[in-house]
């Protein structure tokens, strides 16, 4: 018959196993629906101001806002309701869309954000330029924006914007460019867009969360033999009592 500390041991190292087998899913935010290009300050009076998106083409932003932020307070001067704009397909199974404001409807103090919301209300992306806020107020409070690491000035010609740039399908694929001519409501200069594989998770249109299912480790696999392993010594250990 098995001691006490053979049983403990191999009971042990089933919870374990079987612990280790169990999918383990791991959220990560990846962003298929993103601000990919912004046009705020430019020389003399501030013309042609955009805010685009981008996003799989067929995405429906009824009911998501955007939110714009105030650097000095941290608090929402301006919400914008993105009801009634669909994505196109018009690069690989993307598309974009522009919120226009035709004068001076974007600030351009130190620090002033952009905060992007789902039809759920939850925080989709939180941007800024010229430094980082924390949000006091709206779809962004208690959240501090990531700031984009370029800015325009009193200097920039018009007609020019801050853009992604880079090849992916995500946010996290790009990264944003000094100011150079402006591309609203089209593919960005310096940007291409990867198409998606059909069967891929990311193809669900109203996802924003990605979760994938780990396979098992090789101490996973390592683990389970060595319980097997000692199941069967112990299987035979009991055979070879009960024969004597």
């Amino acid at each position: 018959m098995l001691c006490k500390y053979q049983l403990i041991l191999i009971a042990k190292l089933l919870t374990l196993t079987i612990l280790l087998l169990i999918p383990i899913r791991q959220s990560h935010a990846t962003l298929i629906t993103f601000i990919n290009e912004i046009h705020y300050d430019n020389a003399g009076t501030d013309q042609n101001e955009f805010i685009e998106l981008a996003a799989i083409a067929d995405t429906s932003l009824d009911g998501w806002t955007l939110a714009l932020y105030n650097g000095n307070n941290g608090k929402v001067y301006k919400n914008i309701s993105l009801n009634g704009f669909t994505f196109s397909d018009q690069i690989n199974g993307f598309g974009f869309i522009t919120v226009n404001f035709a004068r001076n409807g974007i600030q351009n103090g130190a620090a002033d954000g952009i905060a992007l919301a789902n039809a759920a209300n939850q925080l989709i992306q939180f941007i800024s330029y010229e430094g980082t806020l924390t949000a006091l107020n709206g779809i962004a409070q208690g959240f501090t924006s990531n700031d984009i690491g370029v800015s325009e000035l009193t200097t920039t010609p018009i007609g020019f914007s801050l853009q992604l740039g880079g090849a992916g399908n995500n946010y996290e694929d790009f990264i944003w460019q000094a100011a150079q001519v402006n591309s609203a409501g089209l593919l960005n200069k310096q940007q291409s867009f990867i198409s998606l594989n059909s069967n891929s998770s990311l193809n669900n249109k109203s996802a924003q969360q990605v979760s994938q299912v780990a396979e098992p480790s090789n101490i996973t696999l390592l683990l389970t033999s060595l319980c097997l392993l000692l199941l069967f010594k112990s299987r035979k250990v009991l055979v070879f009592k009960k024969t004597q």
